[in-house]
């Protein structure tokens, strides 16, 4: 377990990779609810199953956690991994996470692939649109977006690869 505040600052974001159309969306609810079905089911299950996408928000997948933390999770930059001076600065939240494309979970857990709600409080920011949609394979050299925080901003930009 690495909580956040043993995380190295230069390495705190998540690392969002994707975009989920809704139809990506319908097959992933299937394969939560295929997998689960003689599972017992939680409340975190049904809001994933019941959730509908609202134009705040987006479906999203993200790789290799730097660290463990619980959700509901704030987050308040987004950035261009290849060109960081390319940002939006906006508060946004990270609302459920799906466990290996199989179950709901109460947090993100470090050096795992979630995919992940994330609700902003207007509209979309318009980085997010830099994203690929996922179709099922995954390419080279996509755009690739970091999330953050402002207080390990400055750390990340200037981190030696």
């Amino acid at each position: 377990m690495l909580t956040e505040s043993n995380a190295d600052p230069a390495h705190r974001y998540l690392l969002c990779n994707y975009y989920f159309s809704a139809t990506m969306t319908e097959k992933i609810k299937a394969d939560v609810k295929r997998f689960m079905a003689d599972r017992k089911k939680d409340d975190l299950y049904y809001a994933f199953i019941n959730w509908e996408k609202k134009a705040n928000e987006i479906i999203a997948l993200t790789m290799y956690a730097y660290a463990d933390f619980l959700l509901p999770k704030q987050f308040d930059i987004a950035f261009q991994i290849d060109n960081p001076e390319n940002y939006a600065a906006v508060p946004f939240v990270i609302t459920q996470a799906i466990f290996n494309g199989n179950i709901s979970l109460r947090d993100i857990s470090h050096g795992n692939k979630h995919i992940v709600v994330i609700e902003f409080p207007e509209i979309i920011p318009k980085i997010f649109s830099l994203l690929p949609s996922f179709d099922g394979k995954f390419e080279k050299n996509t755009p690739q977006l970091g999330l953050c925080n402002h207080v390990d901003f400055e750390s990340i930009k200037n981190r030696k690869t």
